[in-house]
């Protein structure tokens, strides 16, 4: 398949002669060199820009350059080629590092068989150019690379292709399989749930994903009134409601107070989007630009952000950080941006604008380093109980010394978190990591999603100058853990309304985890007789920092039971004459009703209070964003009345 559009513009001139000098940087990206006039005689020079769609195959890009250069050079006889990056042929520029890269590139093949000069890249020049005049002395050209692949399609770096798999049960025993007999493992005759969805990751990884179901958090997400798409935005930018902020924000507090802070990182926020041409950046960044959100500012480009390393890393570079500081690590909410695919966008699965939560630890030594991730799968594992239980299994990626290292280290992990994993063993290291993994949990259309991660960084230290200084006066570089704890928010959420399907298939009734109800209790007088005592009673509950709604619309009683069923809240409470008498109220329990029986409890105040607390004590509370009164309240979205 070939790339759209045109690749690479050149204007080729037959010239008796060409001089230059470099005056003043143009780009902070620019190379460095010597401010020295250069010049050559009697050669062909060659104005070129490289375009954006060049930094999907510079290989092919490079290659076609050559052979048009070569063709040209046939035609003038000459054997001298002066190659002069012009930037205004063209209004789609590549990148300044894929256009320094196809550059050195060319050069290097054209050198080996004729004499070549290169004027340097991002610099204003001043140059003086004879043109010998002739028929083909002025040539232009505008050519598409050679061998494109489709966009997102990425060569297979040397050294990633997995060449081992292993299973550890969650008693921590360790068996080998491969990818034509893994069926057979011995573990799948565990009954255990969770082997059952290990199952599901290990075909999805070695066999490939069958999709079975769509999702449904979409319905979900907009029955609840917590997402929504807007037409008014870009593909993949959504609405948050009020219930949806509300739950935004509480996941937010979970992350700061439940980890981040216990961890004791240090919470700091960063600009939403980089500069592509500083030179830290360059070489962090992929070399793939597919996804890049990209926005012009005063007629220079910007790339928004995909995660918070682009400009935590130079930042972390200019520090002055001795071993008295270590360890130490950095905590950011971080608005993300990648330029998914437009029919590729779903939900709050994969969005184009989205929310991480991102911590990296800065740690001495590789021992310190296994310590704090040992730490963090067990808080990790902690937290994922409060949203989406055990439905989740555990992924490491290793490379394989490493495994041989730290195979009971794995296996202990396993086995304190009681969780079954695939383990894949790479031959070779050919990413900054040593070993990663991922918290995977299973969606009802039978894919394996990520939901947080864990990465060893053994290379990024030294690479990007992220050093301490040691007691011994010598600077280190720092080992670098890479995590976030719950991934982005959104696809966080994605997997809670998911988890609820799961529980509605086997005929509970489906609710939220009750610290994130935006509505935990609703409160419904029988007639307008009992209003003034229902507000009393929630303000009373409000006090033990319970979200309350107060019913007060004149309606019948089933009706209102009816709406605070369809709206998941987690306590319905029924006040009556006989209930502020006996000051005892008629509760409906959702997460212990089922969808054809609703358990029913007359309960104190101090009761209902009670049941609450004894979950959400340690969790993070806010109060409601929505009216406590109903009749108050918009409705955002219109939804019909449906079984619930």
């Amino acid at each position: 398949m070939k790339c759209r559009g045109v690749s690479m513009r050149i204007l080729a001139i037959h010239s008796d002669y060409i001089n230059f000098e470099p005056t003043k940087k143009a780009l902070k990206s620019a190379e460095d060199v010597e401010k020295k006039k250069e010049g050559m005689k009697d050669c062909l020079v060659v104005f070129s820009s490289v375009e954006k769609v060049d930094e999907k195959n510079v290989d092919g890009t490079v290659a076609k350059l050559v052979d048009e250069i070569k063709n040209i050079i046939k035609q003038v006889k000459t054997n001298r080629i002066v190659l002069y990056p012009y930037a205004h042929l063209s209004s789609e520029l590549a990148n300044p590092k894929t256009a320094v890269e196809v550059l050195e590139k060319a050069e290097k093949l054209l050198k080996e068989d004729f004499e070549v000069l290169r004027a340097p890249f991002g610099w204003y020049k001043k140059f003086e150019i004879k043109c010998k005049g002739h028929p083909l002395a002025e040539l232009s050209r505008e050519f598409t690379a050679v061998n494109s692949k489709p966009t997102g399609e990425k060569e297979r770096k040397e050294g990633s292709e997995f060449n081992k798999f292993f299973l550890i049960s969650s008693k921590g025993d360790v068996e080998e399989i491969t990818e034509k007999d893994w069926k057979n493992a011995k573990l799948w005759k565990s009954k255990e749930q969770r082997v059952g969805m290990l199952h599901h990751f290990v075909r999805n990884e070695i066999a490939g994903n069958i999709a079975k179901a769509a999702p449904k958090h979409v319905e979900l997400m907009r029955k609840l009134e917590l997402y929504d798409y807007v037409p008014e935005s870009d593909v993949g930018n959504l609405r948050c409601y009020p219930n949806g902020a509300l739950i935004f924000d509480l996941l937010k507090d979970y992350t700061l107070y439940n980890s981040a802070l216990k961890l004791g990182c240090m919470k700091l926020y960063n600009p939403l989007m980089f500069d592509p041409e500083d030179k830290i950046i360059q070489e962090l960044v992929s070399d793939f630009h597919e996804k890049d959100y990209k926005i012009l500012s005063e007629k220079k480009e910007f790339i928004l952000r995909y995660a918070s390393d682009p400009l935590n890393f130079p930042m972390l570079k200019k520090l002055n950080i001795t071993y008295k500081q270590m360890p130490f690590a950095i905590y950011e909410e971080a608005p993300s941006f990648r330029l998914e695919k437009r029919g590729e966008t779903v939900g709050l699965k994969r969005l184009r604008a989205f929310n991480m939560l991102d911590i990296h630890v800065f740690t001495k030594t590789e021992k310190e380093s296994t310590d704090k991730i040992e730490e963090l799968c067990y808080n990790f594992d902690n937290m994922l109980k409060n949203l989406i239980g055990d439905k989740w299994v555990l992924g490491w990626e290793v490379v394989e010394e490493y495994w041989d290292k730290y195979k009971d280290y794995f296996k202990r992990i396993s086995k304190k978190m009681k969780c079954p994993t695939f383990v894949k063993i790479m031959p070779k290291m050919s990413h900054y990591y040593a070993f990663k993994n991922e918290y995977q949990a299973i969606g009802l259309d039978g894919a394996n999603v990520q939901v947080s991660t864990l990465q060893l960084d053994v290379k990024d230290g030294e690479r990007f100058d992220i050093k301490y200084l040691d007691n011994d006066g010598k600077r280190k570089p720092c080992y670098i853990i890479h995590t976030a704890p719950i991934g982005s928010l959104e696809r966080c959420m994605y997997l809670v309304l998911e988890n609820t399907v799961y529980d509605e298939n086997e005929g509970k009734a489906p609710m939220l985890p009750l610290w994130l109800a935006p509505e935990q209790i609703r409160i419904i007088p029988v007639n307008d007789e009992q209003l003034k005592h229902a507000i009393k009673l929630s303000e009373e509950l409000e006090k033990h920092q319970i979200r309350v709604g107060v019913d007060d619309r004149s309606t019948n009683l089933g009706k209102k039971v009816f709406d605070a069923k369809s709206k998941w809240v987690p306590y319905i409470v029924i006040v009556g004459d006989k209930e502020i008498k006996n000051k005892k109220y008629n509760a409906v329990i959702r997460a212990e009703s089922t969808l054809k029986h609703d358990k029913k409890k007359d309960m104190t105040v101090s009761e209902i209070v009670k049941n609450i607390k004894n979950i959400t004590n340690d969790l993070p509370y806010r109060p409601m964003y929505i009216n406590k009164f109903v009749s108050k309240r918009i409705v955002f979205v219109a939804w019909s009345q449906k079984k619930l």
